[in-house]
Order: structure tokens, then C-alpha cells, then sequence
């Protein structure tokens, strides 16, 4: 059981951190059985200093994206290997610019055919439907436009505005942000099946996807097919933090608390989650030589007992 997978996204950090370490110590295994001398975390660096001449200490550390104490300890650490070397800037005795040595340019041709195998391989892991490096990109571009802390500060003056009090919204996802939130939601809790059901596409006419939030943060979604006067659900996926406390029940609701074309709701679910739709007024039947059940909801019947 790996605890940090039930955690969600909230994680993220996390296993991000533990990929790094898998990448970062099979590299390192790789460039020992080619016998060089060299670790990846020393990359960033050695490539960057390969590009330009020299850099600033400040300058260097904002490049690579570490801290400054972060920074200065993997220069020294690199510069006691005698890859790089450091120097008083002409200009300003108060800054030291880092370039590589000679030993650092003389051990370039030999990494260099290395990175080529190291690049191939990382495309192949991550040539996936879901582009790892795409994903990073995209994620990049969103926190230089506002970072992490401001959106934490922004989310928790939301929430603790709010209170305890907790308000559950459904919407139709229209943008592209709000539909890339339902297939995210849709990845986190359903995983293996995740590609099944985006396959229907929120770009294909009659599919639908609704999205719920608590206090303003998404909890759950659900995707819809429509076809004529029958509305048939796809898949419905709530956050494991947000179960319990009735964002299942405002989706299913939503559909039949509005004026729509369509009459009947479908869906065909798991036996153990039948009793969840006859709360909510669908009747069904097993299907035969299947642990699945066929359940069916009159929409008009269930706007005239609210009153609507």
C-alpha cells in the first residue's frame, strides 16, 4: 500500500521529489558503469556553463532554479571535483563569476554522447498521452504568472472567509481550464480507467461533464452523454478528501433540478452503489450474468415532487 498515492495531489511534491530521486540515482549508476566521474545532480550546472562563458554566483543559482545557499553548496561541492572555478568579476571585486575548468570542458565530449542516450531514454518514459515534460512546462508557465504562495494565500483567505460553513456548487465545465479540472479529478480517482472514459471527449457532441466545488475548490465531477431524450452517465468520480459529504448527491441533483430536454436519466452501476441511486429515486435491474445493475430515473416525476 503506498500511503502517499491515497494522499492525492496534495502529495504532489512529494513524489515529484521521489521521481527526482529514482532519475537522479539510476543516472548516477549509469555514468558509474561508463566509469566517468560525474553525478546528475551536477547537470544543471555543467550544461549551463557549457552554453555561456560565465555566470555570477546570483546569476547561475537563478538559472539553474535553486536558492543561493542551496546554490553555493553544489558549487563547492562541484568545484572541489575541479570541474568549474571561480573568479573575481573585473568590474565589481564584490562578485565571483563561475566557468568551467579546464577539466570541465575536457569531460564535455565525453558526457556529451551520454546525454544523448539519457535524453532518448527520458523520451521514451515520458511519451505518454500525458506528457510528463509537457505537464511540467504548462505548470511552469502557471506559477510564473502567479506563484504557489500567493494562490495559497488567495485559496485560504477564500476559505477562511467562508467559515466552516460548507457550500457545495455545481456547474456545466465550458472553459478549458474547468474540463482540464474534470479529467484531473477524473485521473485522480479512477487511474488505470482514466483513458476509458476521457475517450468519450468533452469535444464530442451530447458529452457533458459537470463540475462540483466545496467553498469554492473542485471536489468532484461527472460525465454525461446526451442523446435525445435520455441523459446517460458515464462516470462519476468524487476526491477521496471531499467523500461523504454530498457532492455525489448535488451532482445527481443538479440534472433534475433543471429545465432540459431530456426525460430520463441512465445508469449502469455496481451493485454495491445501487442503494446510493435508489436514494436519489432511480429504480433497476441486474443485468443478466453481470454484477452490474441497469437503473433508470423519470426526470419529470422528480421536478414535479420538488415543486419545480
Amino acid at each position: 500500500m503506498d500511503i502517499l498515492e491515497r494522499a492525492g495531489i496534495i502529495a504532489l511534491g512529494s513524489r515529484l521529489q521521489r521521481l527526482l530521486d529514482v532519475l537522479r540515482n539510476d543516472g548516477n549508476i549509469f555514468y558509474q558503469q561508463q566509469k566517468v566521474n560525474f553525478e546528475t545532480k551536477w547537470f544543471p550546472v555543467i550544461y549551463t556553463l557549457s552554453i555561456v562563458n560565465f555566470l555570477s554566483v546570483t546569476e547561475l543559482a537563478v538559472e539553474i532554479g535553486l536558492s543561493h545557499p542551496s546554490a553555493i553548496a553544489l558549487f563547492k561541492e562541484i568545484e572541489k571535483e575541479g570541474l568549474i572555478t571561480s573568479v573575481k568579476d573585473k568590474a565589481d571585486e564584490r562578485k565571483r563569476n563561475i566557468m568551467l575548468s579546464r577539466k570541465g570542458r575536457e569531460i564535455l565530449s565525453e558526457l556529451k554522447p551520454y546525454w544523448e542516450i539519457i535524453a532518448a531514454t527520458l523520451t521514451e518514459i515520458t511519451a505518454t498521452p500525458h506528457s510528463l515534460f509537457s505537464a511540467i512546462e504548462e505548470t511552469e508557465l502557471k506559477l510564473k504568472e502567479k506563484g504557489f504562495a500567493d494562490r495559497l494565500r488567495e485559496k485560504n483567505v477564500l476559505i477562511s472567509g467562508q467559515g466552516r460553513v460548507e457550500k457545495i456548487t455545481v456547474k456545466r465545465a465550458q472553459t478549458t481550464d474547468e474540463i482540464a479540472i474534470a479529467k484531473a479529478i477524473y485521473k485522480e480517482v479512477i487511474g488505470d480507467n482514466y483513458d476509458i472514459i476521457t475517450e468519450t471527449g468533452n469535444d464530442r457532441i451530447g458529452t457533458i461533464f459537470l463540475l462540483a466545488g466545496i467553498n469554492g475548490l473542485p471536489a468532484g465531477t461527472l460525465c454525461m452523454k446526451q442523446n435525445r431524450q435520455a441523459l446517460t452517465i458515464h462516470s462519476l468520480a468524487v476526491l477521496s478528501h471531499y467523500r461523504y459529504r454530498g457532492v455525489a448527491k448535488a451532482l445527481i441533483k443538479s440534472l433534475y433540478r433543471e429545465k432540459n430536454s431530456y426525460t430520463t436519466i441512465t445508469v449502469v452501476c455496481e451493485k454495491d452503489n445501487a442503494l446510493f441511486f435508489e436514494h436519489l429515486g432511480f429504480k433497476g435491474k441486474s443485468i443478466r450474468g453481470n454484477d452490474k445493475i441497469s437503473m433508470r430515473l423519470d426526470v419529470l416525476s422528480q421536478q414535479s415532487d420538488s415543486g419545480e
